[in-house]
């Protein structure tokens, strides 16, 4: 009985923990997926700006400091392009000559003046990438696009933290109430075996046995207390009766 009781308690404690911390897990990818992302596309929208004139006017400038310093301070790979898809500046090349990116998905959607995100494999990199590529307008014209990729590696590693900790702190919990689950369980059956061992004795011709009144909750402490005095009545109750004295009746004297 105790251990029902005890696989009762962390059946329902576990049932509780993957209710809760299921979707909280999933919150917390999603929401640190959604920040990052964020984050990502307002430095695109930056990069873009600082490189408008030069798209929009041909004005000579060299973007490849800026695109590098980006690249050494956060990770990512940043490149710009024309409006024909031609690269301008490329922080993993910055020396090599212009590319044509007009073919990637998301550089054509922004060179149509649309925003794209999303992730992809890299199997050069061998990681996950995630990609924002935003346009770069002025005018309702569009004259290039940025498009900002970064390794996805840091953020599975700081989900996967997450997933670890709300783990570790399921089996704690698990662990504590499997210890005040078992003192529960304990003092609950505890009366209940007693009353059966007193039970035991009592069918075996033991009519001195009694059940201890003293343990186990108020609920389950009054069936001994009623207990006790059943052997004692019993016993009365076996007990052979003595016959009553006759009695005499009374002489009122001679008639």
């Amino acid at each position: 009985m105790t251990r029902r009781l005890l696989l009762s308690y962390l059946s329902i404690t576990a049932f509780v923990l993957l209710v809760l911390e299921v979707p909280l897990g999933i919150s917390f990818a999603d929401r640190e997926r959604e920040q990052l992302t964020t984050r990502i596309e307002r430095d695109a929208t930056v990069v873009g700006t600082v490189a408008e004139d030069t798209l929009q006017h041909g004005v000579e400038a060299d973007l490849a400091p800026y695109v590098l310093a980006y690249q050494a301070r956060t990770g990512g790979r940043v490149v710009i392009v024309d409006d024909r898809g031609i690269s301008v500046a490329d922080s993993d090349a910055p020396e090599d000559a212009p590319r044509d990116f007009s073919t990637r998905p998301e550089i054509a959607a922004a060179l149509r003046g649309e925003r794209a995100s999303g992730t992809r494999s890299s199997e050069t990199l061998g990681t996950d990438l995630l990609y924002v590529a935003v346009p770069v307008a002025s005018g309702g014209n569009v004259w290039g696009a940025v498009r900002i990729t970064y390794p996805t590696k840091e953020l599975d590693d700081r989900i996967r933290r997450n997933w670890i900790a709300l783990g570790l702190l399921a089996v704690v919990v698990l662990a504590a109430v499997a210890v005040v689950g078992f003192v529960l369980a304990r003092s609950v059956t505890r009366p209940v075996r007693a009353l059966e061992a007193t039970a035991v004795a009592i069918a075996g011709g033991d009519l001195r046995a009694r059940a201890p009144a003293e343990h186990g909750p108020p609920s389950c402490g009054r069936s001994p207390s009623g207990s006790t005095t059943w052997p004692r009545a019993s016993r009365s109750s076996s007990a052979p009766s003595r016959p009553s004295s006759p009695t005499h009746p009374t002489s009122s004297g001679p008639r």
